[in-house]
């Protein structure tokens, strides 16, 4: 009767049958080997212990593997930490980075924007307007040295000024420190170096808006505003002066040069130039008055950048 009792309870303990993991219960992996002692009391033996050990493991080890981040080491787990941080923090440095730059386009429009503005006023309150004279047009009718004449002498009756026949001689007649030694000649080229000092702001301004345009600050449209200053200046004797004393000087690039040529005195007029006759006679102009500027070469020698 005993027999059978124990093997009765040997076989409900040890069915087989194992829970799922997700049971509230642990899975018994194993049958129990149960003993039963007299009064009905049933103790475990050490086998038993040996075996539910056992089964405990291979429980922690099945869950374990069931979870990929307790199968790799806490060495590994540290490295996946640092690589999961640093590719935070680099993309938080992009962001950053992304908004500096919108934050620096926008202070470097303001102050192109605000060079516009200063020269505008400085013109508007010029009393004899002799720096709005740098706009000045001339029928295209008038060439060459009668050209360069009728502009200058609405700022100066300096004689040596008037009779210049190249960049270089119009800036002499400005600057030489016998202009500045002789009183007469002194007043009467005060205006005209005023005009060639704002020319020269306007011209390193375009320069500012090309370098912005070739950083991808200014767009394409946005750079077409000021490309348009080079051109209403019309080769005016003055603007060649600015241009030759800054190459003299290496003061301007090499790629801001072929712009120049580009858009005064290229062989192929520019589509969206409004009258092809007045850029005709600009380019003759400037064939005469500073012909060194229309050589293939003239920019090479200028800094690259």
């Amino acid at each position: 009767m005993r027999r059978s009792h124990f093997q009765a309870e040997q076989r409900h303990a040890g069915d087989g049958v194992q829970r799922p993991l997700r049971s509230r219960f642990p899975p018994r992996l194993m049958p129990s080997v149960r003993r039963l002692e007299r009064g009905g009391k049933i103790q475990k033996t050490p086998a038993l212990y040996v075996r539910e050990v056992t089964g405990l493991l291979n429980y922690y080890e099945a869950t374990r593997m069931l979870n990929p981040l307790k199968r790799i080491s806490f060495a590994d787990k540290l490295q996946l930490v640092g690589v999961l941080v640093l590719i935070t923090t680099l993309l938080l440095v992009y962001f950053q980075l992304r908004e500096n730059t919108k934050t620096n386009r926008v202070s470097i429009r303001t102050q192109l924007y605000q060079t516009e503005a200063n020269m505008a006023a400085n013109e508007a309150g010029d009393s004899d307007s002799a720096l709005n004279t740098i706009w000045a047009l001339v029928p295209h009718s008038i060439r060459r040295e009668e050209y360069g004449a009728v502009l200058l002498q609405l700022v100066t009756n300096d004689k040596t000024a008037l009779e210049a026949r190249n960049a270089a001689e119009l800036y002499h007649s400005m600057f030489d420190a016998a202009v500045f030694a002789d009183e007469s000649r002194r007043a009467a080229t005060r205006t005209l170096r005023r005009l060639f000092l704002h020319s020269q702001t306007s011209f390193y301004h375009i320069h500012n808006a090309f370098d912005y345009k070739r950083d991808g600050i200014l767009s394409d449209s946005e750079w077409r505003t000021w490309n348009g200053l080079i051109r209403e200046t019309n080769a005016h004797p003055m603007l060649l002066a600015v241009i030759w004393q800054g190459y003299q000087n290496r003061y301007f690039s090499r790629k801001y040069a072929r712009f120049l040529q580009a858009e005064l005195c290229s062989e192929t007029i520019p589509t969206d130039v409004a009258d092809s006759e007045v850029y005709k006679r600009n380019r003759e102009f400037i064939l005469y008055f500073y012909p060194g500027m229309t050589k293939p070469d003239w920019p090479n020698v200028l800094p690259d950048y």
